[in-house]
């Protein structure tokens, strides 16, 4: 016969008590007294409420607190962290943003019904390993990955997780891309290019900006008494703002796209802008790159490649790599060192250093 400790609470066992219609799990563990109410008799079986009981228990010893809800599942945190990408990125393609929802679902297959206090460091090599012996290419699964690191620290920032995080790294890849126009194939460029292009192609091998840096930059964001821009760290790869002085030939372009902007009454934010006053559509200005690309019988380039010609030509030029990287704002001196090889009186300097 269950005893009964005091009026209105019937002792069961196992620190299970029924109180007032409701089952309850009493016990003091460390000087600490737990109560937590299971449910109510008339809903939930004696046996059921002793399984239940020894399991919170058991959990509570183990030091998880059952008075916090338990962390949501991947997939609902993945929605969120989509949603906050879409509405906080206005600049970024709509093909990025396809490839992003296209990467979160592949992620969600995997570890869509997982708690984020289940994810492991074992858990994510699992899935690189797994990734790669389906075929998948070593960069490919890198970007994956980027994405889950992302979704999980969105999880951290928005409090609906104060766990650890697993720690897992990306594969090594060598896929550092130097190509360049070279000064012929930048001239038959310039031929074929349309004129609304020419501004923003100029500027772009002049300042090294990034696709995504370039046709965002906005008016309030240029001095041109003092001759530099400032990339805002929200347009950044980096997520740095910084202040990039400004060569004479984008200057000049700048100055030209003002007195445009006066002249036609333009009142737009962006600098790179149709006569409508819109910034260029990522799909606008990548076709008629690519045609123009034709056209002048250059192959195997991109619009970002205008990164790496305004790198290479300094290098060639004898600028140190400590000051293409600032100019290039890299994050790694070895983001810089690919285009060492262009600078062979930089490595003969060099070698004359040594003396025994």
């Amino acid at each position: 016969m269950p005893r009964r400790p005091d009026k209105g609470k019937v002792a069961l066992g196992d620190n299970l008590y029924q109180i007032k219609g409701s089952y309850w799990l009493i016990f003091t563990h460390r000087r600490k007294t737990y109560r937590q109410r299971i449910g109510r008799v008339s809903e939930i079986p004696l046996t059921a409420a002793r399984r239940i009981a020894l399991k919170l228990k058991a959990e509570i010893l183990e030091g998880k607190d059952p008075s916090r809800p338990d962390p949501p599942l991947f997939q609902e945190v993945a929605q969120k962290y989509l949603e906050w990408y879409i509405s906080s990125r206005p600049e970024v393609s709509k093909k990025t943003i396809e490839e992003t929802k296209r990467r979160v679902k592949t992620l969600v297959q995997r570890f869509g019904e997982k708690r984020l206090d289940q994810f492991a460091d074992f858990t994510v090599e699992s899935y690189k390993i797994d990734r790669i012996r389906a075929g998948v290419k070593p960069a490919s699964v890198n970007r994956e990955l980027n994405i889950l690191r992302a979704i999980l620290r969105k999880a951290v920032e928005f409090s609906l997780h104060n766990g650890d995080l697993p720690r897992f790294k990306s594969f090594r890849v060598n896929d550092e891309r130097t190509r360049f126009l070279s000064r012929e194939e930048f001239e038959r460029l310039m031929k074929v290019l349309p004129p609304w292009l020419k501004a923003p192609v100029i500027f772009a091998i002049y300042t090294g900006l990034r696709p995504g840096e370039l046709f965002t930059l906005r008016w309030e964001n240029v001095n041109l008494q003092e001759g530099y821009i400032t990339v805002q760290a929200k347009y950044s790869k980096t997520k740095e703002t910084k202040h990039l002085p400004l060569h004479p030939r984008a200057l000049e372009i700048l100055e030209m796209l003002e007195k445009e902007r006066k002249e036609k009454g333009l009142d737009s934010e962006f600098i790179f802008v149709n006569s409508k006053g819109k910034p260029y559509s990522p799909q606008g200005y990548r076709s008629a790159f690519k045609t123009a690309l034709k056209r002048a019988g250059i192959e195997n380039f991109r619009f970002y490649d205008l990164r790496h010609t305004f790198a290479s030509h300094l290098v060639m030029k004898g600028v140190d790599l400590y000051t293409v990287a600032e100019l290039m704002r890299h994050s790694s001196p070895r983001m810089t060192k690919r285009y060492a090889h262009l600078s062979p009186e930089h490595l003969r300097k060099e070698l004359k250093k040594l003396d025994l």
